[in-house]
């Protein structure tokens, strides 16, 4: 179950870029882009998050909202930007050619940290 190992990155790394905010009394949520290409469950990796958040004191409490990412590529012959799918045997729809280049769908990254202040 490698979203324990992503759920507990996440935490280290929304830990580590909060320390500079003096004033934060916790986190509220974290927004998480997650790609269809990069194979994670979202039900386990918010399992995952829960279960782990406690061992972090500011992020006990966060909540994890997780966007899927579509997966888009442009094509090999002509460059059509397209939704990559299972049902098309992932050609291009316009053309027929194979995946040139992935646009979007590999993406797992922290969008958006939000905190509670003192303030």
């Amino acid at each position: 179950m490698h979203e324990a190992k992503i759920a507990s990155l996440i935490l280290q790394k929304a830990s580590k870029q909060i320390e500079p905010y003096a004033k934060a009394l916790r986190v509220q949520n974290i927004e998480l882009a997650v790609g269809k290409f990069r194979n994670v469950d979202i039900e386990s990796l918010r399992f995952a998050f829960n279960a782990l958040r406690s061992d972090f004191s500011l992020l006990s409490e966060a909540v994890l909202d997780i966007t899927e990412v579509d997966a888009h590529a442009y094509c090999a012959a002509n460059l059509h930007e397209y939704l990559i799918d299972c049902k098309n045997n992932f050609a291009c729809p316009f053309c027929g050619s194979g995946v040139g280049r992935v646009s979007s769908g590999q993406e797992l990254e922290i969008r958006k940290i939000k905190l509670e202040t003192e303030e």
